[in-house]
């Protein structure tokens, strides 16, 4: 949380009309309590987005008590609005806290659990009272895809009130890559690692030459989809459930006058952050950008190495992790149209993957590992056909929705 926070501060300073960012967390007695921040994978390299010689811009970092930090975040963001309306400028909303389950709130300052909660209904209020604003919420709390499917952000015809770009589905927790030994914290969200590649690579073309286009917002979100599901994540993206909606779908739009996420070079900023060298791999399997494919060359030189060690290895050892995962993988597979289960091809599997949705209870550890297997399997072949529609200029949308 306070890694994407600090990342993003980095990155967006100085960009766009004006910024403001608000906390309740000194990030000097951040910096004097725990040293460092780093972004990213701890066994690839990861940046310093905050220490004694990187500290934020404080002409835009608004320190507040941790009670006043919503009324006074809020008070900002109406104005912010309305003068966005009379502009007629996009705002982009970045926030960066834990999410409650089912109303989908953010807890925003306060104590733990116990503290502010801002609602949906609040956001709805403010998009109300300035008609037209272009907001987009770029959010990585628990359970933020609530926020891309609920009725109070959609205006009479279902069309969306406001852009939400979010880091987990409206029933997934958002994950983070998983603690260092040394930091002893977690080093920012999978989703911005994955936003962070897309603006990275993304060369801002219309900065040096006035003919070159960037990406449409269609693209973008399935550039951010890609990189998540391919490259930082290829064997789990699918878990994370990340939602993107446009407001009054204008998907055409470039993606930039849209979300208000500005052009820059973002690659050349990121290369002047302090770089923290890749750690030892005590395990191949524990590093999830690794693929599927990967680790079955790796688990074929090493044979001694079993299965369910395989499978909790990527969830820190904990086989409870990789059963949730194994379940919730399950249930989306179920819901992509797979067929009936009658069908000679789908007997077998949709046996023990019925299994595990129904009766937990009864599936041994070697048949959750082979579920795991069968879904890998089946989702890659479902990506699979995605990639050769999209080459072959196919307009079927997701292979997921084909039956």
């Amino acid at each position: 949380m306070l890694s994407d926070f600090y990342l993003l501060n980095y990155l967006f300073s100085g960009l766009g009309r004006s910024q403001a960012w608000f906390t309740c967390l000194n990030p000097a007695d951040l910096v004097a309590r725990y040293g460092e921040y780093a972004h990213g994978n701890q066994y690839g390299t990861r940046k310093v987005v905050l220490d004694c010689n990187k500290m934020p811009d404080r002409t835009t970092l608004h320190i507040t008590d941790a009670d006043a930090l919503l009324p006074t975040f809020l008070e900002h963001l109406r104005r912010t609005c309305a003068e966005a309306v009379k502009s007629n400028k996009p705002v982009l909303l970045c926030v960066f806290c834990h999410g409650e389950d089912e109303t989908f709130g953010w807890h925003i300052g306060g104590l733990g659990k116990d503290g502010p909660v801002l609602h949906v209904k609040t956001v709805a209020e403010i998009l109300a009272e300035n008609e037209g604003v272009q907001l987009c919420l770029l959010l990585t709390s628990c359970f933020s895809g609530g926020w891309a499917i609920t009725p109070q952000l959609q205006d009479l015809e279902g069309k969306r009130k406001a852009i939400v770009v979010a880091g987990a589905g409206p029933e997934t927790e958002s994950e983070s890559w998983p603690q260092t030994h040394s930091l002893g914290r977690t080093c920012g969200s999978f989703y911005i690692s994955s936003l962070l590649n897309v603006l990275s690579s993304e060369e801002p073309t219309e900065l040096t030459s006035p003919k070159a286009v960037s990406m449409n917002t269609e693209e973008f979100a399935s550039a951010i989809k890609h990189q998540l599901c391919y490259v930082i994540d290829p064997r789990f993206g699918d878990n994370h459930e990340i939602q993107f909606t446009v407001q009054n779908d204008q998907w055409t739009d470039l993606y930039h006058a849209r979300t208000g996420i500005p052009l820059s070079t973002y690659r050349t900023r990121l290369q002047e952050l302090r770089s923290i060298p890749a750690r030892d791999l005590p395990d191949f399997r524990k590093d999830r950008t690794k693929t599927a494919q990967e680790i079955d060359d790796w688990e074929a030189r090493h044979p001694e190495s079993g299965l369910a060690i395989m499978a909790a290895s990527n969830f820190g050892g904990s086989m409870r992790a990789v059963k949730k995962a194994t379940r919730n993988k399950a249930i989306a597979y179920m819901k992509s149209l797979p067929g009936r289960d009658s069908l000679a091809k789908n007997i077998g599997p949709h046996g023990v993957i019925n299994a595990c949705i129904k009766d937990p209870a009864s599936m041994t550890e070697n048949m959750w590992i082979g579920v795991w297997k069968i879904l890998g399997y089946r989702f890659g072949a479902i990506q699979t056909a995605e990639i050769l529609a999209n080459r072959l200029g196919l307009k079927f949308g997701k292979a997921s929705r084909w039956d």
